[in-house]
């Protein structure tokens, strides 16, 4: 989990990579990736995560704004007479 990995009660935490087991390329190459997803996102130990639905304006979901994604993305075709 990365919440495992993350070390530190400062202001910046700092990432901890220390395996028992030497890790695979594949498995290696997984962490980067997931790593690079986490670019510009601020984790803080002290705070849990949770859920936010991010079209939403209060961060909740709602059928309403899901409904309003749908309309905003929707692609319409014309197929003439």
């Amino acid at each position: 989990m990365l919440a495992e990995r993350l070390i530190g009660n400062g202001e910046t935490p700092l990432w901890s990579w220390q395996w028992i087991d030497q890790l695979s390329a594949s498995a290696k190459s997984n962490m980067w990736k997931n790593l690079r997803l986490l670019v510009g996102f601020s984790l803080q130990p002290s705070n849990p995560d949770r859920w936010r639905w991010v079209p939403g304006a209060s961060g909740l979901f709602s059928v309403k704004s899901c409904y309003n994604v749908l309309l905003e993305n929707r692609h319409v075709v014309d197929f003439g007479s």
